[in-house]
């Protein structure tokens, strides 16, 4: 009996071993890419900024439905106007979303079952954008955001200058390829544009008077584009945001009064904190009197102590 209850309590240990292992291989094999990452990016005339990212998800393997999108806010005012779209679908706005989200990712359940839905949330310095699908597997997606940026130029004489990550870096999977377009407000000659890209390689091309792109090829997980565009001041209207006036108030900080600063201190312990010591050691032998023996005439070699006779 004894040998029969052990050997039932072994299989039953092996049996939950197995399925458990089953069920997290599960949850942790599924996998995805991006095709590709596109980004439409037009400046208007007021200063706003518009833009539309087009991300083609490849689910690969395993059951997927939900995505996410954030932006930091730390050089913006604000943003609006979000929609999310896939071919004619659009996504509704439905709060429930980001529990969803959070329900899926902490036990692998999908609460938001069928629905096409959307949410938008700030938290710690990020915009974040979230939405659910039907569940999908070993299949592709293609997702449009929209939304528009509130005081995200920087806005000084003599050139105005967008600044955007165009291609986020918060990704877990590489992405085939990507194309960034930049409108203008107005046409402007290429002699006055300037334009540059941090991150992954990317081509820079001027397609016409008012349009710029930026292409790349495969860009790993985690890496990023940022893209920047100088043009000349006084085609859009509005007033240097909050973040621009708080950034130049440090950068010229930086330039101009960290440098003094940091002049001043190391003279001061070059030479103002060895000059004090010696002072203060000076002082100190003053108050004490003179050493003994200094200034003093030396004594015989042989001469008997003071309390002694000198002669016998």
């Amino acid at each position: 009996m004894g040998k029969w209850l052990f050997f039932v309590l072994a299989v039953s240990v092996a049996l939950g071993l197995l399925l458990g292992s089953f069920g997290t291989t599960a949850v942790s094999d599924r996998e995805y890419h991006y095709e590709s990452i596109n980004v439409d990016i037009s400046i208007l005339d007021n200063s706003d900024i518009k833009i539309s990212e087009t991300q083609t998800f490849v689910f690969t393997s395993g059951d997927f439905h939900y995505g996410f999108r954030w932006i930091p806010t730390d050089r913006l005012e604000s943003i609006d106007n979000v929609e999310v779209w896939e071919g004619n679908q659009q996504y509704q706005l439905n709060p429930s979303v980001k529990e969803w989200i959070d329900i899926r990712q902490e036990t692998g359940k999908s609460p938001g079952g069928d629905n096409y839905a959307y949410t938008t949330w700030t938290e710690k310095g990020k915009f974040w954008i979230g939405w659910w699908f039907p569940e999908t597997v070993n299949s592709n997606r293609t997702i449009e955001l929209r939304y528009t940026v509130h005081g995200g130029l920087r806005i000084n004489s003599p050139a105005d200058q967008l600044y955007w990550k165009a291609i986020f870096g918060d990704r877990d999977s590489y992405v085939g390829s990507s194309r960034v377009i930049v409108h203008l407000p107005q046409p402007v000659p290429p002699q006055q544009l300037s334009i540059y890209s941090y991150g992954v390689p990317a081509t820079k091309n001027i397609v016409d008077e008012q349009t710029i792109e930026f292409l790349t090829g495969m860009i790993p997980a985690a890496e990023e584009l940022e893209v920047r565009v100088y043009f000349p001041h006084g085609m859009v209207s509005g007033s240097p945001p909050a973040w621009q006036i708080k950034l130049e108030k440090q950068e010229a900080y930086n330039n101009e009064v960290k440098p003094m600063v940091n002049l001043t201190l190391t003279l001061f312990g070059l030479v103002i904190v060895p000059l004090l010591g010696w002072l203060w050691i000076r002082r100190a032998f003053r108050r004490r009197g003179r050493l003994p023996g200094i200034g003093m005439a030396p004594q015989s070699q042989y001469s008997p102590p003071s309390d002694l006779p000198r002669h016998l």
